[in-house]
């Protein structure tokens, strides 16, 4: 047993856990631990599957034959399977590419568009001499706080 007040070069020492109590300690640690750690690895494991499952889904019934699908529903593995989704793409690989393309143009356009109209608007609001600062600043706080679908969600339900 270790003494109460050990004194190395002028210090106190406190008195250590005994070896039996020590291991103890770093067992009870050990089982919490693996215990979080496992529970954490399920959660994880859980999350991770429901966030791959509809890609698979998607993946599956597009292996699958249409008349299979309209029979007997969506299923993870293709009772019939075809590969005539793909045909059909590749078929119509120049509409394929003009639908991109379309849509990376408006992505772009849209973007420098936007940025413009911000940056400008910016501008003129943090100018204390511009006249409608006032009025321009409420408009956009206020279509801020109330998004555009709340008032006809509210003629509805009303």
């Amino acid at each position: 047993m270790a003494k109460v007040n050990e004194k190395i070069n002028g210090s106190i020492v406190l008195p250590s856990l005994s070896e039996t109590s020590r291991k103890e300690t770093f067992a009870t640690k050990d089982k919490t631990f693996v215990f979080v750690q496992t529970l954490s690895y399920l959660v994880t494991l859980l999350f991770s599957v429901a966030c791959i499952f509809p890609f698979v889904l998607i993946v599956s019934s597009s292996l699958t034959d249409e008349k299979s699908i309209i029979l007997h529903g969506f299923s993870l593995i293709p009772r019939k399977f075809s590969v005539a989704a793909y045909q059909l793409i590749f078929n119509n690989l120049r509409q394929i590419v003009g639908t991109y393309l379309v849509t990376i143009v408006m992505t772009v356009v849209g973007t420098i568009i936007g940025l413009f109209l911000i940056s400008m608007t910016g501008y003129a609001l943090q100018r204390p001499d511009f006249k409608y600062r006032n009025i321009i600043s409420f408009y956009i706080y206020f279509t801020t706080l109330f998004s555009g679908g709340l008032i006809p969600f509210y003629l509805l339900i009303r």
